[in-house]
């Protein structure tokens, strides 16, 4: 039909979280969008509501000295260890006892039979071995780059007038560098720690775990007198210590960052709330004209 209108409506129980998107080949058809300007001043007007504020967050280098950095693959087993092996653990390789004119007995087994079996385990065991001393060194690396940071971070609080100019100082970040570790950039607010400690790989401790606390809670907890974790965590990779980088408050998102449901449906209920005191205004006006009448 010519000139027809369609009205479009949203359902405030199900919003997306994303505005809708129309398209359309028709040239003779046309969209006009009454809520979004709607959306956008009500937000500028409202920007201090607690649905549309960022929660704390903090901004950290978690410097990861890495396991694989220390590895050394080890060299394939010779043939005299392996049978040293095979001597020393013969019985593991005796095969299944067996029966013959009702006795049972147990075949005799050599090292020729079972020579790629004993060198699979051992082969096996050296690779375990060789990760457990990756492990250890980059642990050792960690622990020796902490004591580093503790010794220098006390000459920089002296030399450096606040936390911002100690952070970017020269002599800190060459300690960084020279620690070989890789440095990697997070950020984090109290409901997402969870969600980067995994990202990180970070394992909990065993007094996490029975008091229930996120890895990340002794990073959270970093200010600018106290601004690197004083322990090295052990994650999926290594051994990672915390340098603190900045913290933020509390404080306004964006508006491109704002969910479409939640801006619907805080201007929705900010209608509702207008129009229901629109109504009690008219019904009080109504009751006092009333009472000078009488």
């Amino acid at each position: 039909k010519k000139n027809a209108l369609i009205h479009l409506a949203l359902k405030l129980q199900s919003l997306p979280k994303s505005p809708p998107a129309f398209s359309t080949r028709a040239e003779t058809f046309s969209f006009n969008d009454q809520l979004s300007a709607s959306l956008a001043d009500f937000y500028e007007g409202n920007k201090d509501l607690e649905a549309f504020m960022e929660a704390p967050r903090t901004f950290s280098t978690a410097l990861v000295f890495s396991s694989e950095k220390f590895m050394n693959q080890p060299s394939a087993p010779d043939e005299v260890r392996l049978r040293s092996y095979f001597e020393r653990n013969r019985l593991d390789f005796l095969p299944d006892s067996k029966e013959e004119n009702n006795e049972t007995f147990t075949p005799e087994v050599i090292f020729e039979d079972v020579a790629d079996q004993v060198k699979e385990l051992v082969t096996k065991q050296d690779l375990v071995d060789a990760k457990r001393e990756a492990d250890r060194l980059a642990q050792n690396a960690a622990l020796d780059f902490l004591d580093q940071l503790n010794s220098l971070s006390d000459r920089l609080r002296g030399n450096y007038p606040d936390f911002t100019s100690l952070r970017n100082s020269n002599e800190l970040n060459e300690l960084l560098t020279e620690s070989g570790a890789e440095q990697r950039k997070i950020s984090f607010s109290n409901k997402d720690m969870n969600i980067q400690a995994m990202v990180l790989g970070l394992e909990k401790r065993a007094s996490e775990k029975k008091s229930n606390k996120e890895a990340l809670e002794e990073v959270g907890s970093l200010n600018e007198s106290k601004f690197f974790t004083r322990s090295v965590r052990k994650s999926r990779n290594g051994h990672v210590v915390f340098l603190l980088d900045r913290k933020i408050g509390e404080q306004p998102s964006s508006y491109s960052n704002i969910p479409f449901s939640t801006l619907c449906r805080e201007y929705t209920n900010d209608k509702r709330r207008s129009q229901f005191s629109q109504k009690v205004d008219k019904i009080k006006d109504k009751l006092l004209s009333k009472g000078k009448a009488t």
